[in-house]
């Protein structure tokens, strides 16, 4: 089992969540998309300078997983970075906006078929066509058999950044997390949401004692995990280690 530790963020050299939100803040006052999702992180409601306006529902992050996201954008060192789901696209807004200010060409990819009822989150989606043009795609296909493709067209290691706030069903996840390992890069990030959902904290436990190419962060940052890849895997054809399970329905009783 590889190292698992409640403070493995700062390990991994990664700022105190107030230093990130600080962060944050500053990208907000100075990229317009950050500064729209961070207000309507905060309010709910998002809206534009050219009269864009949506409201969230419950389709939110917490501020300091945005903070987290934002900081490994502005170090993610390879071209392409992914998403899976884009919801109403306040972390899209957020990363573009924070992979924008670091300067460098980048191609960030959200895959997600469907979207949300009622079109919810269109209005978000072409605001940040128009701040971040080609660089920004929506890739409406199944997350998994996005990534198959991109894992069969691109060379191998060729992203050191994924989030993942897909299908919350353990088998889709777990895909997810699959096919996301066959494109990053030693030394990089995923990233998934609702980390207290049965099924999500199944794959960290999973990842904790089975992947040890893996080092783990859960819940530092509220309702987040974070899986960085410290090494290449080197298992044999047959591994398998056993791994509690949590015994819940009710995602809100995990901690």
């Amino acid at each position: 089992m590889k190292l698992f530790s409640k403070r493995m963020l700062s390990r991994w050299g990664i700022p105190s969540s107030a230093k990130l939100l600080k962060q944050l803040h500053q990208l907000a006052h100075s990229h317009e998309a950050a500064g729209c999702a961070v207000n309507a992180l905060q309010t709910g409601e998002f809206s534009d300078q050219s009269g864009r306006h949506e409201s969230l529902g419950i389709v939110r992050v917490p501020l300091e997983q945005a903070a987290l996201l934002a900081y490994l954008a502005n170090h993610c060192d390879s071209d392409l970075s992914i998403e899976v789901g884009f919801g109403m696209g306040m972390t899209a807004a957020v990363i573009l906006a924070s992979r924008a200010q670091a300067g460098r060409m980048f191609d960030h990819r959200i895959l997600d078929p469907f979207g949300l009822p009622g079109n919810a989150g269109n209005q978000v989606q072409d605001f940040l066509t128009d701040q971040f043009g080609t660089s920004f795609r929506r890739v409406r296909k199944h997350s998994q058999f996005a990534m198959a493709e991109m894992a069969a067209t691109t060379p191998p290691s060729s992203s050191s950044f994924i989030h993942i706030d897909g299908d919350h069903r353990f088998d889709s996840v777990f895909t997810d997390f699959f096919m996301a390992d066959r494109i990053l890069k030693v030394g990089g990030f995923i990233v998934v949401d609702d980390a207290k959902f049965p099924a999500i904290d199944t794959l960290t436990q999973f990842i904790t004692h089975n992947r040890c190419d893996y080092e783990v962060s859960r819940l530092e940052i509220p309702n987040t995990a974070v899986y960085r890849k410290v090494s290449k895997d080197q298992r044999s054809w047959d591994h398998f280690t056993p791994f509690p399970v949590p015994q819940t329905q009710n995602w809100t009783s995990v901690v």
